[in-house]
């Protein structure tokens, strides 16, 4: 007989949910399935889904939320960040934080009774009692049918940002007070094997239990959007987010903050590696500059095969998309993600070398000066400018150098 159970754990973390998406669409993909499901605030929500197998319904309600799915009180769907935390600054002081009642309305559209009832996925989540001052923790079977949407709606309640929940007499706040990634939970309902998505969320974390078992933790390598900004762009942004991540974590796509196909990445490397060092040569750099740390360690050779070089090399590339503005949450192939960089660097208007040295301060733009430096890295002329601009912008000059050897 199996008993081995796996778990999918979901962290709390507001408008952050969508991310869990992400992640659960790659779990599909990867061919998981799950015996148990535990969540805390959002991931409690989300976790109703996974227990009811309903991915679909999640993957919609997430690409299209907006503030009227959340609270019923108007929000402008382009607010500011600025106006929108004075907003729950001022429903805080006013009334107590915003009202979850349209969350809540959407949450029993989407609960279905008998489906979740008869699922073969056990439930957990944790909310805080804040009338006993301690945490309750619910499972499927603790739970009244009629009660399910009511304890997750608690384990929600982002204290003070939304109105303290009512249960019974007792007054319920978000389970993140407690514990916002609930993997002991997991551990408690019979888990063997736990992937855990952590969005790095205000949150309480309890120190994982002693577990012979293996944890897989996957979280944010982006910048994601604010946990109280419920957007549908930033949302479906997120989704891809949590996907690449996923597929990253279990090595079926590469990158960091980017996502390149599988191998692309040491593809890239064999073919460069060897004209970047030319360039460092030609330049002598590698004795005069500290730009020659990108992969030639002091007082040793190169060494094209040492992985730490290579992450250097792909930090740099990372970098460069980064500056000029490349869609992160895409998923590239090396040529397409070259072309766009070319293509940005070709829009980029260059500036005076010898101002450039002059005017050193003033200069904020670092894509034009990444731009500067590119045009004039083959001007034997100007190497006493540049090896001046290496020392102030090193990480502008390893880009440029970069780009240089692609173009």
């Amino acid at each position: 007989m199996d008993n081995k159970k796996t778990a999918l754990v979901l962290s709390g973390g507001g408008a952050l949910g969508a991310y869990e998406i992400g992640v659960w669409k790659a779990l599909i993909k990867l061919g998981y399935e799950f015996n148990i499901a535990t969540g805390t605030s959002v991931g409690a929500l989300n976790a109703i889904m996974v227990v009811q197998k309903d991915f679909k319904k999640a993957y919609n309600i997430w690409s299209n939320i907006s503030f009227a799915d959340i609270y019923e009180e108007k929000i402008d769907k382009n607010i500011s960040a600025v106006a929108l935390y004075k907003k729950y600054a001022k429903e805080i002081v006013q009334n107590g934080g915003m009202n979850p009642s349209v969350l809540e309305n959407l949450l029993h559209k989407v609960y279905n009774e008998k489906k979740f009832y008869a699922s073969d996925i056990d439930y957990g989540l944790i909310t805080f009692n804040l009338s006993t001052m301690k945490p309750e923790i619910k499972r499927k079977k603790d739970i009244n049918p009629k009660d399910l949407v009511n304890y997750a709606i608690a384990s929600a309640t982002c204290f003070p940002a939304f109105k303290v929940k009512t249960i019974d007499n007792e007054k319920y706040i978000d389970g993140g007070y407690y514990d916002n990634l609930p993997i002991n939970l997991a551990i408690d309902m019979g888990a063997t094997n736990i992937v855990a998505v952590d969005l790095k969320a205000i949150g309480m974390k309890r120190k994982t239990k002693k577990f012979k078992g293996n944890i897989t933790i996957i979280s944010p390598n982006n910048k994601l959007l604010s946990m109280l900004d419920f957007n549908a762009k930033k949302a479906r942004q997120a989704i891809k987010f949590g996907y690449n991540d996923t597929m990253k974590k279990f090595n079926k796509l590469e990158g960091f903050k980017y996502t390149f196909k599988k191998d692309e990445l040491a593809k890239h490397w064999d073919k460069f590696s060897q004209k970047y060092l030319k360039y460092l040569n030609t330049l002598t750099l590698a004795k005069k500059l500290k730009t020659a740390d990108l992969i030639i360690d002091k007082g040793s050779d190169l060494i094209l095969d040492d992985e730490k070089h290579k992450i250097k090399f792909y930090e740099l590339m990372e970098y460069c998309g980064y500056l000029f503005n490349l869609p992160e949450e895409q998923i590239y192939d090396i040529k397409t993600y070259n072309k766009k960089l070319y293509q940005e660097l070709e829009k980029t208007e260059s500036l005076d070398l010898k101002n450039l040295v002059k005017n050193i301060k003033d200069i904020f733009d670092k894509r034009r000066i990444i731009k500067t430096i590119y045009d004039y890295i083959d001007d034997p002329n100007s190497l006493k400018s540049l090896h001046i601009v290496a020392d102030i912008f090193t990480k502008e000059f390893k880009d440029a150098l970069y780009l240089k050897i692609l173009f």
